[in-house]
């Protein structure tokens, strides 16, 4: 091992080169001072090179050796240097390389190349004091990559500053956009409206600062006018489309309307209606009655979309993205445009229309005896709101028409199926519902406590026609997707009335329902096998099922094979969760509007659920919402106590309360 006792020599400490004078060397350690004047230890292996011809005076560095290499440095162009032996890709020596740069080279100007080397890895290979330059292909490539990133940087830049200047000023529409973020923001615009996501969704974040990039992507294009000034900032944000593209509309306006089919049984001379909200326009079913004197014939009559719309249209491909009718206290968002959802496929009382109909048998004591599943077509006789169906069947009415019994018997007929379903097992929690629709700028509520007989009837009506669906696709071998909940840990001691501390509970204890490709019991309905088939016109999934059974019906080739409805029901359950938590966002922060433009002065009784770090979440009636209890008092789950509206916020989903 050479001796460098008392000698300048190079060596490398992460990367960079740095100068020291030797001061001792053992056999595997060397002793020396840099240039910094710091003592250190460093093996032999280390060394890079020996500055022979430099004496040092004293014990450190001399500052003029490292005035000198700084020059040196300075002399060395890397690119003439690279472009020099480029042509020739081999290893060169760093002592080769430096006498053919400066003719005659020292060991400062052997540095200097060193170091200019060791930062210019885009072009040189480094192996100890060896050097091979890389191939110009790849140093061009690179180079282009290098200059691609900073445009990008620059670009992403320009992009955050430019959007916080707009969304600071709130336009609306007539914001400036620059030609150079054009493209940009036609990405902003895929990933908010069609939910293709990259790299912009990043800048977003960015821009934001903790909000939902989907919001600022809705506010930045609204202010540049790529989003209508009144569009429902939920469905933007949630990325659903209010209309429909000219293509389907006009696919929709070619539609022929339905005319009386031979192969169809016709139930347009029994007596029948449909139950509803007052504003429903898609309207997915129907029920007839005929009294017999054997008892009773119920029909369940369900919208047969298949007539107008086949696998794989125009139609059927947007309905398939959207999922599902989406149904917000401030906008509807039909599954298929309204010539189709509202019109044609709709059972409009008056006007003949097709459908799958699920016809049961009742006995004079209202058992279920016999049923069977095929397609009809039907003229609804009647449509009836909820409100006025519960008014027929009440016990104080005098109508002694047929409508009014046929609705007290189908009270009675679904009154049984009920108590059926509760003796194997099925759970009925039925928390009080809000409506919510706004008018003229203003929130109006509407409470619904519990299930109303109409409710009932039209609930117990579809859950009996989907079983008769899911029975009918076992008997059949057809492949559909059934529901599937397992049973309950334990016993569950269901509360007569509405209690969110006891609902909490039960729900704790709930089995997550599920799909599954083979008929398994659905325990919280209490039936052996479930599908469901009944809202074609509002859920794709319904329609697909439907198409399943109608295929068989009609002894043909069914649409869709195993693996394609797994696919086809993953991607629909996924996407009518969000719709669902979407809808009840809505319906919180509507509630909160509410409660914002008609502030009330009174107390309201709420009951304590649950301590939270800072008060007591809440929940106040008269319409079940929940808010946070600020007070110093000490409550436990399930008081009851008299409150007041402290501050109320429905952009920030605030709700806070105080004690009188």
């Amino acid at each position: 091992m050479p001796d460098y006792t008392g000698k300048i020599v190079e060596f490398l400490e992460s990367g960079v080169a740095k100068l020291g004078l030797v001061t001792r060397q053992s056999a595997s350690k060397i002793q020396l001072t840099d240039q910094n004047g710091k003592q250190r230890s460093l093996s032999p292996k280390s060394i890079c090179l020996v500055h022979t011809d430099v004496t040092a005076s004293g014990q450190t560095v001399p500052s003029a050796l490292v005035e000198e290499i700084e020059a040196a440095t300075a002399d060395v162009d890397p690119v003439l240097l690279w472009e020099s032996i480029a042509h020739d890709i081999r290893e060169y020596s760093l002592e080769a390389l430096a006498e053919d740069y400066f003719g005659s080279a020292s060991t400062s100007q052997r540095s200097a190349v060193f170091r200019v080397l060791l930062d210019d890895k885009l072009r040189f290979k480094m192996r100890g004091t060896h050097v091979t330059p890389r191939d110009p292909k790849q140093v061009s490539d690179q180079i282009h990559a290098a200059r691609r990133r900073e445009e990008k940087e620059r670009v992403r830049a320009t992009f955050e500053t430019w959007v916080k200047q707009i969304l600071a000023l709130e336009s609306h529409g007539d914001a400036e956009l620059p030609e150079e973020l054009s493209e940009i923001v036609d990405r902003v615009e895929a990933f908010l409206m069609r939910r293709i996501s990259d790299e912009v969704e990043t800048w977003l974040v960015g821009v934001g600062k903790g909000t939902d990039p989907r919001e600022v992507a809705f506010r930045l294009l609204r202010c540049i006018g790529r989003v209508p000034a009144d569009a429902d900032p939920l469905l933007a944000i949630a990325g659903i489309q209010e209309g429909f593209a000219p293509e389907i509309e006009a696919a929709s306006l070619a539609l022929e309307p339905f005319t009386e089919s031979s192969v169809r049984r016709d139930f347009s001379s029994v007596l029948s209606f449909s139950i509803d909200d007052e504003d429903t326009r898609e309207i997915d079913d129907a029920i007839s009655v005929e009294f017999r004197d054997s008892g009773l014939r119920v029909g369940v009559h369900i919208a047969d979309v298949e007539e107008f719309v086949t696998k794989g249209d125009a139609l059927d491909r947007t309905a398939y993205g959207r999922t599902s009718s989406v149904y917000l206290p401030s906008s509807t968002t039909t599954l298929f445009p309204q010539r189709l959802g509202c019109d044609l496929a709709s059972l409009v009382a008056g006007e003949l229309r097709p459908c799958l109909s699920f016809v049961a048998e009742f006995d004079r004591d209202f058992e279920l005896v016999d049923s069977h599943v095929e397609r009809g077509q039907l003229t609804v006789n009647k449509r009836l709101s909820y409100d006025q169906a519960d008014q027929l069947i009440s016990p104080n009415e005098t109508d002694d028409s047929e409508l009014s019994r046929a609705l007290e018997a189908l009270d009675q007929v679904t009154e049984k199926l009920l108590e059926g379903r509760r003796s194997r097992g099925a759970l009925t929690l039925r928390r009080p519902e809000l409506k919510i629709w706004l008018e003229e700028d203003r929130v109006h509520l509407k409470l619904f406590e519990g299930d109303s007989e109409s409710r009932r009837i039209v609930s117990e009506l579809m859950i009996l026609a989907n079983g008769m669906a899911a029975r009918l696709a076992e008997e059949r071998l057809v492949p559909v997707i059934f529901r599937a909940q397992d049973p309950p840990e334990g016993e569950i001691d269901l509360p007569g009335e509405y209690d969110p501390i006891a609902y909490e509970g039960v729900f704790r204890q709930l089995r997550r329902g599920r799909l599954s490709t083979s008929p398994q019991l659905h325990a919280g309905l209490g039936m052996s096998a479930y599908t469901q088939v009944t809202s074609p016109i509002r859920r794709f999934a319904d329609l697909v099922m439907q198409r399943q059974l109608i295929a068989s019906l009609a002894e043909i080739e069914v649409p869709y094979s195993q693996d394609e409805l797994v696919k086809i029901l993953g991607v629909a359950q996924n996407a009518e969760d969000e719709i669902r938590a979407l809808e009840r966002q809505a319906n919180r922060q509507f509630t909160l509007l509410y409660l914002a433009q008609n502030p009330e002065h009174e107390a309201r009784e709420a009951i304590v659920i649950r301590r939270l770090n800072d008060g007591y979440l809440v929940e106040v009636s008269p319409f079940h919402v929940r808010g946070k209890l600020s007070s110093p008092e000490r409550f436990e789950p399930g008081d009851h106590v008299s409150v007041l509206i402290d501050s109320v916020n429905p952009e920030r989903d605030v709700l806070v309360f105080r004690t009188e």
